[in-house]
């Protein structure tokens, strides 16, 4: 069985092809900057489940579409206004961190200006740069070409071969990141305007391209079927019904085109002799039924085309590679499959053995001239240069290993030797291997540098303190940005889960990253002056953590299972203990707490009775007393994000994840009491984070998946605050407050998929006052003024007076106009 296995094996090989064409005179070369070696990626990075469920919780296309028009966000896009004041400005992270920027799809390479390299981002537009800005500056200088585009997920985008200025693109990306359409721009990006679809909006879209040689006509795979234009993606048609993977066009006979689809029974690969008009079934592959699939051809042996399956039954591993030499045969039924995955012959090196992730990271390519070297992507890469007799995994050989999850691998003759360069697009952004290169040359990260680079960072996690930024990031670890204008460097790996600043003035911080083996999966690390200490957490139970920073009485909370932990910072060998025991007797989501007094804690749930729920937890002396808000969120709803008061200890703000039409946004009162702040933000799906002004409530800001609104009435209406910031995922907003010598504030934006923005919000000065402090005075939170009189001599006029609830025995003759507030009980001044 072994032996005709193998003897299989040997008849698909294809012949050596005949030498190389000398490739035209001048072509500039690849250009990149060389990454530190890397090791395999770890198989349990990145969790299959958590990464469904957030998807899942994204708007459908047509749910999405609808919201931009209710929201006010696509007149906001069509022009047709400005939030007032300054923009937003972009922080970061900007070009590579560790060789890392964020997740790259799709890519396309073409030979104007040297060479244009175009990126297609998953949840961050679409960018480009080119050799001629390089050769002139010495650095690779990306610029976004789509901050208008109305949905940022941009693996499937095409440029006109005729037109640059003319590009489609088919948005949102399977298992990642739900899609709003298809667009079509004119001027390079600037503007864009609907494509007409004959169905029903796809959620995704896995490759858009024009047929080789015509400026009009173009295929589209995606959820609902193979599409095909011929208006220059205007106007498109449905040619094929089933869930498109991908297609190919064959470069030797342009009317001929290949795409592989499946309906959940029925898997087939099929080919096209009139440019994509009609298709045909060929012989069913020996992959069976999938949920994923790629396919290649080779160009200079077209008869060769491959593919690449995820099998229904375990759609996180690659299941099957298989091969035809004879796809261009002229029977559709007469074209044959031999199955070349090597799992009997392969031991750890074939391509069941990169890993999982392949539900949403896969790859295929073979290099130009030769049909016998093939390359398999998903959270690794195997590759073969015998047809497939035998495979070599990432780090042996030629290959280097750049990041996990592979999304795409592309060959270009517009590079010198691009037949033997293989540009790679991954969850760490874009590079390139030379792979006939038999010393280990190797690898190349184009990001960009800390000015001039991509930036596309996909943010779960962040805290932002003056001149401090901190971000968590899946698959790219923890990246610190210490001090205004600095860089962004990366503190730890793996996956970065929450990071909260303890010492904004030293930029320390704990972070949580994941994933670890053996257990605790996720582990919580104090870093301090560069230094980074295990403080040996209990599990958390779940992907992350979050955590609050309690500067009274200098604890950190967190959560293991169902109870709430704590720590103090400054005896982390002392361990955690539990601080409440099993507050409302399921999985802890999320914590929060008050910077009023640091003995009120907010608790929401995961698990699917009580993710509604909201405790409010109040400590007394030793005794937490525990209030749970029973179903706070509507049927079908969650408690997303709690922004505490800046006031009471026991007023917060709580964004939700709901239905169409229910509240998204309430003010809990210290009663238990809420109020729906809503507005007409009820046609999202959820908020993800409520950044508040001190002391000025009827002023919010909240993020959300199509950008940050904001209300000036306490939530009766709100406009998009999106000047300058491009339509994206908000994922957490920080109001930092006014630095003492400038009295500016910024409110900061992290989000998942364009890195950091900040804007400067034009508000009163804060002061803060607080006669139990101690140490030295600026008026910042940290530093209050200690006394009344200080206070006032320092505050210039239209300034607020933040002073903690206490009695004063200091007569004041106020002449600026000030306006006095309280926080943490009432203030008497005698």
């Amino acid at each position: 069985m072994i032996t005709s296995l193998l003897l299989s094996f040997v008849s698909q090989a294809v012949p050596p092809a005949a030498p190389r064409q000398p490739q035209a005179a001048g072509l500039p070369p690849a250009v990149g900057r060389l990454i530190t070696p890397k090791t395999a990626p770890h198989p349990d990075w990145e969790d299959p489940d958590r990464l469904r469920e957030k998807v899942a919780k994204m708007m459908g296309p047509e749910h999405y579409r609808e919201a931009l028009r209710e929201t006010g966000m696509q007149s906001y896009l069509a022009g047709e206004f400005r939030s007032p004041g300054p923009g937003w400005v972009l922080d970061g992270p900007i070009g590579e961190f560790d060789d890392f920027n964020g997740r790259v799809s799709g890519i396309r390479i073409t030979g104007a200006d040297g060479y244009t390299v175009y990126a297609g981002a998953a949840s961050g537009g679409i960018w480009k740069y080119t050799y001629d800005d390089y050769a002139s500056t010495g650095e690779i200088v990306w610029e976004s070409i789509a901050d208008t585009l109305p949905n940022p997920a941009a693996r499937a985008f095409d440029i006109n071969p005729f037109n640059e200025n003319n590009i489609v693109v088919g948005t949102g990306e399977k298992s990642r990141y739900t899609g709003g359409g298809m667009f079509v721009s004119d001027d390079g990006g600037s503007s864009w305007t609907d494509a007409t679809l004959d169905v029903a909006t796809p959620s995704w879209f896995s490759k858009t391209e024009f047929r080789p040689g015509s400026s009009t006509t173009l295929l589209a795979a995606s959820s609902s079927g193979l599409l095909r234009s011929t208006d220059g993606g205007d106007n498109w048609v449905t040619v094929l019904s089933d869930d498109c993977y991908d297609f190919v066009w064959d470069p030797s006979n342009s009317s001929r085109a290949y795409a592989i689809s499946e309906n959940s029974t029925t898997d087939r690969v099929w080919r096209s002799t009139d440019s994509g008009a009609s298709w045909d079934a060929l012989t069913a592959p020996p992959a069976g039924n999938f949920s994923n699939g790629r396919i290649a051809i080779c160009r200079d042996q077209p008869g060769t085309v491959v593919i690449v399956t995820v099998a229904n039954s375990s759609p996180s591993v690659i299941n099957s590679v298989a091969r035809t030499n004879n796809a261009n045969t002229g029977t559709p039924s007469n074209v044959t499959w031999t199955d070349i995955t090597n799992v009997g012959g392969g031991g750890s090196d074939d391509p069941t053995d990169i890993g999982g992730q392949a539900f949403h990271a896969l790859a295929l390519g073979i290099r130009p001239d030769d049909a016998n070297t093939i390359l398999v992507g998903a959270q690794g890469i195997a590759m073969t240069t015998d047809g497939g007799t035998s495979w070599q995994t990432q780090g042996a050989g030629p290959l280097d290993v750049t990041h996990a999850d592979l999304t795409q691998f592309y060959f270009t003759n517009q590079v010198v030797d691009g037949d033997e360069i293989v540009w790679i697009c991954n969850d760490g952004g874009m590079f390139w291997d030379d792979i006939v290169c038999v010393l280990s040359c190797g690898a190349r990260e184009v990001n960009g540098g800390p000015e001039t680079g991509i930036a596309i960072s996909q943010i779960d996690y962040s805290d932002a303190d003056r001149g401090v930024a901190a971000i968590g990031l899946q698959d790219n670890g923890v990246v610190l940005r210490d001090g205004t204008g600095a860089t962004w460097d990366s503190v730890a790996g793996g996956d970065g889960s929450e990071v909260t600043i303890v010492d904004g003035e030293n930029g320390d911080i704990w972070y949580c990253n994941g994933v670890w083996s053996p257990a605790p999966s996720w582990r919580i690390f104090r870093e301090d002056a560069g230094s980074d200490t295990n403080t040996n957490n209990a599990s958390t139970g779940k992907w992350g953590v979050r955590m609050y920073h309690d500067v009274w009485n200098s604890l950190v909370y967190a959560f293991a299972g169902v109870d709430v932990t704590s720590i103090s910072e400054g005896s982390i060998g002392a361990g955690w203990s539990t601080a409440i025991a099993s507050p409302n007797v399921s999985q802890v989501d999320e914590i929060w707490g008050s910077e009023v007094d640091g003995n009120t804690l907010f608790v929401a749930y995961s698990a699917s009775n009580e993710r509604r729920d909201l405790s409010v937890c109040r400590k007394s002396g030793s005794t937490w007393t525990v209030t749970n808000l029973t179903d706070l969120a509507p049927s079908g709803g969650r408690v997303e994000t709690v922004t505490p008061s800046y006031r009471w200890s026991d007023e917060c703000w709580v964004g939700l994840s709901s239905n169409a039409g229910d509240p998204k946004v309430l003010h809990v009162l210290p009663d238990g009491s809420s109020e729906d702040l809503t507005g007409n933000l009820d046609s999202l799906n959820m908020v993800h984070s409520i950044a508040v002004t001190p002391f000025n409530s009827d002023v919010l800001y909240a993020g959300t998946d199509i950008g940050v609104f904001r209300t000036t009435n306490g939530g009766e209406s709100w406009d998009p605050f999106q000047t300058n910031l491009p339509i994206v995922q908000c994922a957490e907003l920080d109001w930092v407050a006014n630095d003492s010598g400038g009295w500016s504030h910024k409110l900061v934006v992290a989000t998942y998929g364009r890195g950091v923005f900040q804007r400067t919000i034009s508000a009163a000065p804060l002061i803060y006052v607080n006669e139990d402090a101690s140490g030295s005075e600026d008026g910042t939170f940290e530093h209050p003024y200690q006394t009344l009189t200080a206070a006032v001599a320092a505050a210039p006029a239209g300034a607020i007076l933040a002073i903690k609830g206490d009695t004063y025995s200091e007569a004041q003759t106020i002449t600026n106009d000030l306006r006095l507030e309280t926080w943490r009980g009432t203030t008497v001044i005698r």
